[in-house]
C-alpha cells in the first residue's frame, strides 16, 4: 500500500516553513542595524580618545576619514580603523581631517555624516570643548 501526503499537510508544512523564514529574515535585518549603531558608537569612542590622547600627551593628534576608513594620527603614529558596516558620506572637515591640539580642543567645530542600509548618522563636534553630540537617536 502507497503512503503519500495529503495537500493539508503539505500546506501546513509550506506555513511553518514560511513562518520560520520570515522570522530569520527579520533577525537578519536587526542584526544589521545592531552592528551599524556599535560601529558608530565606536567611531564616536574613537573621536573621544584622540581628543583625550591630545591632552595626556601634550601633542596635537589628527583624526582624518576616508570612504573606507578612519586614521588616528599622533607622531607619525598611525592607527587605521577600517568601517565595516557603515560608509562616510560628507565631511566638513578641510582635507576630511579633525585636528586636536595640546589642549584637546578640536581645529573647528563640525560635523560628519555616516550612512548605513536605511539610515544616516550625524556626529557633530564643538568648537571650545571638543564635545561630541549626536543628531538623532541610537536606540
Amino acid at each position: 500500500m502507497k503512503r503519500s501526503f495529503t495537500y493539508i499537510e503539505i500546506i501546513v508544512t509550506m506555513a511553518i516553513i514560511s513562518i520560520i523564514m520570515s522570522i530569520a529574515v527579520i533577525k537578519l535585518g536587526t542584526l544589521d542595524n545592531i552592528k551599524e549603531k556599535n560601529e558608530f558608537r565606536t567611531i564616536i569612542k574613537n573621536i573621544k580618545y584622540a581628543r583625550n590622547l591630545a591632552l595626556s600627551s601634550r601633542e596635537q593628534v589628527e583624526v582624518g576619514f576616508k570612504n573606507d576608513h578612519y586614521d588616528i594620527r599622533i607622531s607619525n603614529k598611525s592607527d587605521k580603523k577600517y568601517y565595516e558596516n557603515l560608509k562616510m558620506s560628507k565631511c566638513e572637515y578641510s582635507g576630511n581631517s579633525l585636528n586636536f591640539n595640546a589642549a584637546g580642543r578640536p581645529n573647528r567645530a563640525g560635523t560628519i555624516v555616516f550612512l548605513g542600509k536605511e539610515r544616516k548618522y550625524i556626529l557633530t563636534i564643538g568648537v571650545a570643548t571638543g564635545k561630541v553630540n549626536i543628531k538623532g537617536k541610537i536606540e
